[in-house]
């Protein structure tokens, strides 16, 4: 089965997204930060968890697949408690970014682009590992979760095999979260000094 186009460009159309999310902050600013203060710090503070739980998360999936990815049918880890386990940590990324920019709307357009987006390359992933893997595949779908986590399956085993080198690839893929949110943040302080325009309030 052929790669659709939003799996093979699945990082270009993230990054449009993320560009379009960029000129949204840069154009306005947050009613909380300005308004509510304390509500904004909480905002950051819980994006900031939810960006370090994906980054650890992530990091995790990426021990377990690195190496292994579509060639092998990896269950184990976060993968034994949930078949897209990095598309989850990621989710919570996304919705610590969103709460890090101090902007609800903003927060809800990002998981909203999340769920329109990610929904279907799910489905066409999981359509092309069960033409790959056949029936142990069809196994896994039956006992393991789709998106969401279940803590009781978790299996790990006592050794594993990583590729270093696919391993520090994907590291440098997650410390984007942080990045995004040291820019996040950064934004926030030039709209503060009125270095950057406020041309509209973000709730």
């Amino acid at each position: 089965m052929s790669r659709s186009i939003i799996e093979t460009h699945r990082v270009f159309f993230s990054w449009i997204f993320a560009l379009a999310v960029f000129a949204l902050l840069l154009l306005g600013d947050s009613i909380w930060r300005n308004d509510f203060p304390v509500i904004a710090g909480l905002m950051f503070f819980a994006g900031a968890i939810l960006v370090g739980l994906a980054v650890i998360g992530r990091l995790w999936c990426a021990l377990h697949i690195s190496g292994y990815k579509t060639y092998q049918l990896v269950a184990t880890g976060p993968y034994s408690m949930s078949r897209n386990p990095l598309y989850f940590f990621s989710f919570l990324g996304v919705i610590g970014l969103g709460l890090a920019s101090g902007s609800l709307l903003v927060t809800a357009i990002m998981v909203a682009f999340f769920a329109l987006y990610y929904a279907p390359l799910i489905k066409q992933e999981q359509k092309r590992l069960l033409e790959m893997h056949g029936e142990p595949y069809r196994e896994y779908l039956s006992r393991t979760p789709a998106f969401w986590p279940k803590l009781s399956l978790l299996n790990e085993p006592e050794e594993y095999t990583v590729q270093p080198r696919i391993f520090r690839r994907s590291m440098g893929e997650a410390v984007w979260f942080v990045i995004f949110l040291g820019v996040f943040q950064m934004i926030g302080v030039l709209h503060d000094q009125s270095v950057l325009p406020n041309l509209f309030r973000l709730f």
